[in-house]
């Protein structure tokens, strides 16, 4: 990790750092009374990672003249200039002028405010820290680079400096009901997918109301670094790809002269690239210390009118990524094809609550079981279920037939683009050698 940004003042208006323009703020409000921005600024210059602030210019629902407080403020009765001569701009300056150097002013929902109102927050910055960035949100299109939507990553290559803000689950903060977690594998995916496609990554963690970060989220950055550590030349200061689109095997990013190829799923044998007119002087792996030449071949396909790259590729992937696997399991519990045996323990009963108020816990059916297939049958459980995916305990998730029924199950596929998943939506013979990455195709149905 190179740098953090943190939410020095968010919508509600409530400051992290001490402020005279306002005391609404953790040293004057709370009995906690300590600055917590300057405890992260000392903890970041001693790790050398470069601090970086969010604060929320616009909306303010403490402030009455601030956006976002409807229903104890009269919007039209508020004087937005009056706000940033009181509080917005004076806690700009606070934040630049209190905790050395920042690497950048992340500002978000500028909402209506003027474009002469938003050059007067970014100059601002400028005005502290020549060398500070303001990202995209701080209105009318005049921070240092674009900011796409919540979560949203564009379908193809996209001209100049942008970043996406995505979150490890569904909650921005912390919630302790939402066990949505994005799999290890899928946010490295979109990692290299946003680089390749010219952008930055800025993913979200929620700590607790004590400051801890969630395990599922530290279990889930640790695997993004240490996925980093071997493969981190193809993300750090890579660019985008030079093709303008997206190719079924993974993504393509770039340094200088060098194209990193970002394989999805493992090739046998071989790795053909299309479209690579360049001459190619070497190959190797980044997970191999040694930087062993692979074998090559540069041809011309005249059918297509495409230069083509061969590559022979090593048997096994030591950086593995996800896995997709075709079974059949019929009804009655019973394998059909050879070599596969799967325990009964693979499936479960649905868990029920300890007392009528408590929620059942749905990781419960998956505790310690090390089999190599996941049954899940309601739409909470596969979240669950991905985390023993991306842990290289499963195999394959199977989806039933009730839950692909449900209206909810489509959306959440393309929300979180669910990569590691085989669905059933039927159980016909032809559901074998027809895989497509990130597509739901028939393998399974069972009865609970």
């Amino acid at each position: 990790m190179k740098y953090l940004t943190i939410t020095s003042k968010h919508h509600d208006g409530f400051a992290l750092f001490k402020s005279n323009a306002s005391p609404y703020n953790v040293v004057d409000a709370t009995p906690y009374g300590k600055d917590l921005i300057a405890q992260l600024a000392k903890a970041c210059k001693n790790a050398n990672i470069k601090l970086c602030l969010y604060y929320s210019q616009k909306q303010d629902w403490h402030h009455p003249n601030a956006s976002g407080n409807t229903l104890d403020i009269n919007p039209d009765k508020q004087n937005f200039s009056q706000y940033m001569n009181e509080k917005g701009l004076p806690q700009v300056k606070e934040i630049l002028t209190q905790y050395g150097p920042i690497g950048m002013i992340w500002y978000d929902t500028p909402q209506d405010i003027t474009p002469a109102q938003t050059k007067k927050f970014i100059d601002a910055v400028y005005k502290h820290q020549p060398n500070c960035l303001v990202n995209g949100r701080a209105g009318h299109g005049l921070g240092d680079y674009q900011s796409m939507g919540d979560n949203l990553i564009p379908p193809a290559r996209v001209d100049g400096d942008w970043e996406t803000p995505a979150t490890l689950n569904d909650t921005w903060g912390f919630k302790k009901n939402d066990h949505n977690w994005k799999p290890a594998d899928g946010l490295i995916r979109r990692l290299v997918d946003i680089v390749s496609k010219g952008g930055n990554y800025l993913l979200n963690v929620g700590p607790t109301a004590e400051g801890i970060i969630p395990k599922p989220s530290v279990v889930r950055l640790k695997k993004v670094g240490d996925w980093l550590k071997i493969n981190g030349d193809a993300i750090y200061g890579a660019s985008a790809s030079p093709h303008p689109y997206e190719f079924s095997w993974g993504a393509i990013t770039s340094k200088g002269r060098k194209l990193y190829l970002n394989i999805w799923d493992w090739p046998q044998g071989t790795f053909t690239l299309y479209g690579l007119k360049n001459k190619v002087r070497n190959a190797y792996l980044l997970s191999d210390k040694n930087r062993t030449p692979l074998k090559k071949e540069q041809t011309h396909d005249s059918t297509i009118d495409l230069d083509v790259l061969t590559l022979k590729i090593p048997g096994k992937n030591q950086t593995k990524s996800s896995r997709l696997s075709c079974w059949k399991l019929p009804v009655n519990r019973r394998w059909m094809g050879p070599c596969f045996k799967m325990p009964t323990a693979a499936f479960n009963s649905r868990p029920t609550p300890a007392s009528g108020d408590e929620p059942a816990d749905r990781a419960a059916p998956f505790k310690d079981l090390g089999a190599p297939v996941i049954a899940v049958n309601e739409l909470d459980e596969i979240y669950r279920a991905l985390e023993v995916f991306s842990e290289n305990r499963a195999d394959l998730i199977a989806i039933g037939h009730g839950l692909i029924a449900d209206p909810e199950w489509p959306i959440k596929v393309r929300e979180n683009r669910f990569d590691d998943i085989v669905t059933c939506m039927k159980c016909d013979e032809g559901c074998f050698g027809n895989l497509k990455l990130g597509e739901p195709v028939a393998c399974v149905e069972w009865t609970v």
